[in-house]
């Protein structure tokens, strides 16, 4: 999914057909990732048959400036004025496309056009799909920005008509103009925006399965905990849960400690006496069955939604939850399928890195290297 930053009028769409990058930007593109504890950047080479990393930076904020995306405008000058010096300092490119990711303000969902001409994607799509706002249960009628991808054609034995299966994303419109100003007052010319699970799908090594096996991606940031259903890189269910996120493990095990500042991927490398361990550890896997559940629950609706037995084939973890101790192993007794933390596509070049070196997790890149692997416009 990539959605222009060109004017939308109301029922103006892009269609990215069955999950794959069509006519793919040649040349080079920043991707932007909006964190709540910093913004992530990743200047992104794209030719004709490869993509390298040419460069990458990260911008700590404060945690209380962006939350699930949405920036503090009282505090909105202040990182424009960093993040402009960052961009010259570093000498990015200025053609950028930014991520997008918030409960509130990301709403997913599947869709079947009620027939259509073969192969006539936009007109099914424009009388069918795009102007029934209501399949996007819980979004405004107006003021979102959508994209649909189409998996494929459906035939209906019954009727003999030919429907689409569709996977219909929509954007709070006004999530993507604050974020798209602070890009342009920082001096960047925004080409472009993604959903960050989808961006980070394109940018990580998918497991090779046998046909019909899907697998899981799970991104545990701050502020949303998002789970993606793939089948061999193409998207198909997305959920984003704001209460099971890390969040909720940074307040367990502060309680445990009464410690206010001990976030919970600390637990990676804090140095704490046996009694306090002892007790953070508890907390943690207090958390890591609430993310379990997190996890169960997507993938259970998922196919109740589908309506099939589709198998998952294993678990890929990344963002800063991810560090939490014993969450892998938790969630491979409890799945009882492998379960592993994100490493890049092999296929990319250049090397994609962390911005803290002493920490095992090497994707913390994934959303800005994936959005600018996917810019089109």
């Amino acid at each position: 999914m990539c959605i222009s930053m060109a004017p939308k009028t109301p029922g103006s769409y892009a269609i990215q057909v069955n999950g794959s990058r069509q006519n793919r930007m040649v040349g080079k593109v920043t991707g932007v990732d909006f964190g709540t504890t910093g913004i992530k950047l990743a200047q992104i080479k794209a030719t004709k048959d490869s993509f390298t990393v040419e460069k990458q930076a990260f911008l700590p904020i404060d945690p209380k400036i962006i939350s699930e995306g949405r920036i503090d405008p009282e505090r909105a000058v202040h990182i424009v004025s960093q993040l402009k010096t960052l961009i010259e300092q570093e000498k990015f490119t200025k053609e950028a496309i930014m991520g997008v990711n918030s409960v509130n303000d990301v709403f997913v969902g599947r869709a079947i056009t009620a027939n259509h001409s073969p192969k006539e994607y936009a007109t099914a799509i424009a009388n069918d799909i795009a102007v029934d706002r209501g399949l996007l249960v819980g979004a405004k009628s107006e003021g979102f920005l959508f994209n649909p991808i189409v998996y494929g054609e459906i035939n209906d034995p019954d009727t003999g008509e030919t429907k689409l299966d569709v996977l219909l994303c929509g954007v709070a419109e006004n999530l993507v103009t604050d974020q798209a100003n602070i890009l342009k007052k920082a001096g960047m010319v925004v080409v472009g925006c993604d959903i960050a699970a989808f961006a980070a799908l394109r940018s990580i090594r998918t497991a090779q399965r046998d046909p019909g096996h899907q697998d899981v991606i799970v991104d545990i940031g701050k502020d949303v905990l998002s789970v993606l259903i793939h089948e061999s890189g193409v998207p198909y269910y997305l959920s984003l849960q704001g209460d099971k996120a890390g969040q909720k493990a940074t307040y367990l095990i502060s309680d445990a400690l009464d410690d206010d500042d001990m976030p919970a991927n600390d637990l990676v490398k804090a140095n704490l006496s046996s009694v306090s361990e002892a007790k953070a550890l508890s907390a943690a896997s207090e958390y890591n069955v609430v993310a379990e559940r997190a996890i169960n629950n997507a993938i259970r609706n998922y196919l109740n939604e589908r309506q099939t037995s589709v198998p998952i084939a294993g678990i890929t973890l990344i963002g800063g939850g991810a560090l939490i101790r014993g969450l892998q192993e938790h969630l491979e007794e409890a799945f009882g399928i492998p379960v592993r933390n994100a490493e890049f596509d092999p296929a990319i070049q250049g090397e994609p890195i962390r911005y803290k070196a002493d920490e095992p997790l090497s994707t913390d890149y994934a959303v800005a290297v994936g959005l600018g692997m996917g810019a089109r416009v």
